[in-house]
């Protein structure tokens, strides 16, 4: 499997959006509690929402390797 992924330049593009994404859901799901803690006095969350940090990770890890 790893020679067709070496082969082909096509596909790097969308590894590396996975990893990205990947990275970026396990960052938010890490320091997002941490910094929860942290700033717990403070309301700085803007919503949650769509936009959040897991949700923006979730959809680039699964647009790159899906």
């Amino acid at each position: 499997m790893i020679e067709f992924l070496l082969r082909g330049e096509t596909v790097t593009p969308f590894i590396v959006i996975g990893a990205v994404g990947l990275g970026l859901l396990v960052l938010s799901l890490v320091l997002g509690e941490v910094f929860e803690g942290l700033l717990g006095g403070f309301d700085v969350d803007a919503g949650g929402g769509v936009f959040s940090g897991p949700v923006l990770g979730a959809f680039l890890a699964s647009f790159g390797f899906g």
